[in-house]
């Protein structure tokens, strides 16, 4: 549970952080991420600077279908993803020189 509360926290302060950027979350499995993304749509939901950051158009900038993501109107999101079925990783739109945020830091 210490894990995925960290998890959570971190994606729950993303937005704050580092407007116009995105998080991605994965897991080898649905079974593992499904409920990692639903503390961090509950705490969204939650945290009235969160909730108010969403925008007002019809679904509140959280969509389930037919990947989890959680767009902000300061840019940011949180997406959440997993890997293709034959262990490769997850696609996503990182391009040449993104950097990607770590326990250590931007790389």
């Amino acid at each position: 549970m210490a894990k995925s509360a960290g998890v959570v926290m971190r994606a729950c302060a993303y937005p704050l952080a580092y407007p116009g950027q995105e998080i991605l979350t994965t897991a080898p499995e649905l079974n593992h991420l499904g409920p990692i993304l639903d503390k961090v749509e509950e705490k969204v939901r939650a945290i009235r600077l969160l909730n108010e950051m969403l925008p007002t158009l019809k679904g509140g900038g959280i969509k389930h279908q037919p990947q989890f993501q959680a767009s902000f109107i300061n840019g940011a999101r949180i997406m959440g993803r997993l890997p293709n079925r034959d262990g490769r990783g997850v696609k996503g739109s990182l391009g040449a020189g993104a950097f990607i945020l770590t326990r250590h830091g931007k790389v």
